[in-house]
């Protein structure tokens, strides 16, 4: 047996027993891209992407890691961590000076081709690839529909790592979603992406511009509202009591507060304003009592008709 084949035959060893082990234990450091790809994963996966990207770091006589065939097998079926290594294997190959335009064409073709597969397992880090990728044209084509799709599903995953997160990750999740909501809001400005047609983005739109432009705030929340998001009904309620960006006008505030303490879930929550958190009904229910004490009875009648007639037309979801 030659000197090659037992190498070979040792690394292939070494590769089943290292990405197929619960555990492993080696330092091996991740690369740049490695690094916030962790984010997403398990201290399990993390270990897992750490040896993946040191089994491709052995070229064989060809330049090519002799181990590819096994990991592309292994990414191919699955395997999220090695699927992140191969697209940051052949993103940094794409990068080498001595390569040809179809050389790199190709490698961009595998870099997307693993960054998908791993995005359509969940993988926020990689799903915030693809949506830049797909606006700028970088790696992928240019495709303005593409990439806000995958942006809207990048922002879905960090809602809910947010609703997951454990005490001590809910302030950077927080970051993370602010920070992918406003990346849609500017693709949306500079004309990347159209714009949100469902409630719970027009919320966020909103949310986005209050304090730095009161009256697209104000359109965006009553835009959600009218949809029947409730949090939007509640901030446009508060618009309406404070006039920010829209006149001030206690008929409408009280009608949309009214609206949301009817219509919200017991478990709902409101930020305040210094930071705590209370409940939205009961939020909601108050600021629609201390409208009504300096309202006369005319204006109370009119808010409650105007409350009547739009939950008239917008039945309850069952």
């Amino acid at each position: 047996m030659t000197g090659r084949h037992t190498r070979h035959i040792v690394l292939t060893v070494l590769a089943i027993a290292v990405l197929s082990a619960p555990v492993y234990a080696h330092s091996v450091q991740l690369s740049i891209r490695g690094r916030l790809q962790a984010h997403d994963l398990t201290p399990q996966q993390v270990e897992k992407l750490e040896a993946a990207e040191s089994l491709l770091r052995f070229p064989g006589p060809d330049g090519q890691p002799p181990l590819l065939a096994y990991l592309v097998k292994a990414a191919e079926s699955g395997d999220l961590p090695t699927q992140l290594a191969l697209a940051n294997y052949y993103f940094q190959s794409s990068r080498l000076a001595s390569q040809s335009p179809d050389e790199a064409a190709l490698h961009n073709a595998e870099v997307l081709r693993w960054t998908r597969m791993a995005a359509e397992q969940g993988h926020a880090e990689s799903m915030e690839q693809l949506a830049t990728w797909y606006q700028s044209g970088r790696v992928a084509p240019n495709d303005p529909a593409e990439s806000f799709r995958w942006a809207r599903l990048y922002v879905n995953a960090l809602t809910k790592a947010l609703d997951e997160a454990d005490e001590e990750d809910v302030f950077i999740s927080k970051y993370k979603l602010q920070v992918g909501w406003g990346g849609l809001v500017r693709g949306w400005e500079e004309g990347h992406y159209p714009p949100p047609e469902d409630a719970e983005g027009r919320s966020r739109f909103g949310r986005h511009y209050e304090g730095k432009d009161e009256p697209e705030a104000a359109r965006w929340f009553r835009l959600a509202a009218d949809q029947g998001h409730v949090l939007a009904q509640f901030q446009l309620a508060g618009k309406y009591a404070r006039g920010e960006g829209v006149p001030q006008d206690d008929v409408l505030a009280h009608m949309w507060a009214n609206l949301a303490g009817s219509r919200a879930d017991e478990d709902a929550r409101v930020t305040l304003v210094g930071g705590d958190e209370a409940g939205l009904r009961d939020t909601a229910i108050r600021l629609r009592d201390l409208l009504e004490v300096g309202m006369t009875p005319a204006q109370r009648a009119d808010a409650q008709r105007l409350a009547r007639e739009w939950d008239a037309a917008h039945p309850r979801e069952p």
